[in-house]
């Protein structure tokens, strides 16, 4: 058989069989995530990272969310995936994904406030105060100013009015008792802390101490897009003694 009848042959040969799709060639056809970025009051959240990390492979899909707070990661693997979104002023943000082959799966995301984190000092020489206001602060202003819009993320922490500072037991400072107390609670829209625990302490009487004072600071209510909300927050407190 010549060259020029066996091209011919092959090209009918070719012609004859019907083309392999994706799935006939074995091939997994690939997944997408997609979804809103909101915060906890639903405002939209714009160009923040969303991460995808396939736990089997370990490796990384990013994307950033639109001026509409979108975001869409295609050309998955299917499989198990972490993801990962965090803003500053927020709680990182972690779920668990499972995608099948060939799905698109519609994962809307909320970002929740993070907690505020505070330490102070409280010395042996320290002279108690009373529990004077910070100025005439108040949150009628900025409510005031605020405007609402559709895209959010506008976080305005709460601002402190009064925090008289813990007393130091004068029978713990004379007999050297010193140490620390964490406590943990959440500002509240009326600027108090509610729900106000013991975390560790050293000592009974300093954890007593810290909670009595606490129950006395008074910030303006946390904002978020202008909507009042609450806040977690933890305080440390140091009881020190001067050398």
């Amino acid at each position: 058989m010549n060259v020029m009848k066996f091209v011919a042959l092959l090209a009918l040969f070719i012609g004859a069989v019907p083309f392999a799709g994706v799935h006939e060639l074995g091939q997994t056809p690939s997944a997408k995530v997609s979804g809103n970025l909101t915060d906890q009051v639903g405002g939209l959240l714009p160009y923040v990272s969303v991460v995808l990390t396939n736990r089997t492979s370990m490796a990384h899909r990013e994307a950033r969310t639109d001026q509409l707070g979108h975001f869409e990661i295609e050309a998955l693997t299917p499989g198990d995936y972490l993801l990962e979104a965090e803003r500053s002023g927020f709680a990182t943000l972690q779920d668990s994904l499972k995608l099948d082959a060939g799905e698109h799966l519609q994962h809307d995301i909320t970002l929740q406030i993070g907690s505020l984190e505070e330490r102070i000092t409280v010395a042996d020489t320290d002279v108690p105060r009373a529990a004077d206001l910070l100025g005439e602060r108040r949150d009628s202003g900025d409510a005031e100013k605020c405007e609402l819009s559709a895209v959010g993320g506008d976080l305005r922490p709460p601002m402190k009015i009064r925090d008289p500072r813990p007393e130091y037991p004068r029978h713990l400072r004379d007999a050297g008792i010193k140490g620390s107390v964490v406590l943990a609670g959440r500002v509240s829209t009326d600027g108090r802390l509610h729900d106000l625990r013991v975390v560790t302490a050293a000592h009974r009487e300093l954890a007593d101490a810290s909670m009595a004072a606490l129950n006395q600071w008074l910030w303006t209510p946390p904002r978020l897009d202008c909507v009042p909300v609450e806040v977690s927050m933890i305080v440390t407190v140091d009881f020190s003694l001067q050398p």
